[in-house]
């Protein structure tokens, strides 16, 4: 899709596929309903993707797709399984307000910049395992009402869970730093020392 895509409102009945698509602008998806299964395996998104209160009554498939622009997923109703495992947020993306009453999986998916989930509803099992956010991580006020799995997830920045429910404990592990980030300091350090040792020796020459 070369051009700007809106299917804004829209009731479609069947199941969907668009796997493989590729939308260079923006994708709108405001307040559509989907009734059967959809996916957007693979799917490469434009500038400013929205599916901004949009209801799935069935299973949706998000696996390893490509967020390029601004994502918003907000107050979207995932009636059953939602599948983000191995997706590319490479701008913000808003969850907030979203219900996901069946299992979530958002396992290896990386968020290169800020991510809300701010009053979200994970009624079923949610998985972020093996996910990495190289930004702010916000989960306050949203509500864990069944097992959840944090394992291997990496968070250059400290999550925000404030008054956020779990069904169990509090998961543990959290904020592990993004090796990535390690090595950049250890680059600047290594660089300054450098530099340092530069001016020292043409200090005594």
């Amino acid at each position: 899709f070369e051009g700007g895509v809106d299917l804004s409102l829209s009731v479609i009945a069947g199941a969907v596929d668009f796997s493989n698509a590729v939308f260079d602008r923006e994708g709108f998806f405001v307040q559509s309903l989907f009734e059967q299964p959809v996916k957007f395996q693979h799917t490469a998104f434009g500038t400013h993707t929205r599916f901004h209160r949009a209801i799935f009554h069935d299973t949706v498939s998000f696996q390893e797709a490509k967020f390029t622009g601004l994502s918003e997923m907000l107050e979207v109703v995932y009636q059953q399984g939602a599948n983000f495992s191995g997706a590319f947020f490479n701008m913000g993306a808003g969850f907030s307000g979203s219900e996901f009453r069946g299992r979530l999986d958002f396992s290896g998916a990386t968020f290169q910049r800020e991510v809300f989930f701010l009053f979200s509803l994970f009624e079923k099992e949610a998985s972020f395992k093996n996910a990495t956010f190289r930004g702010e991580a916000d989960f306050s006020d949203a509500n864990f009402n069944a097992s959840d799995e944090f394992t291997g997830t990496i968070f250059a920045v400290e999550p925000r869970f404030s008054r956020t429910k779990f069904s169990g404990t509090r998961p543990t592990g959290l904020g592990k730093q993004d090796p990535w980030l390690l090595y950049g300091m250890a680059g600047v350090l290594f660089i300054f020392a450098g530099w340092l040792i530069y001016l020292v020796r043409r200090k005594q020459a």
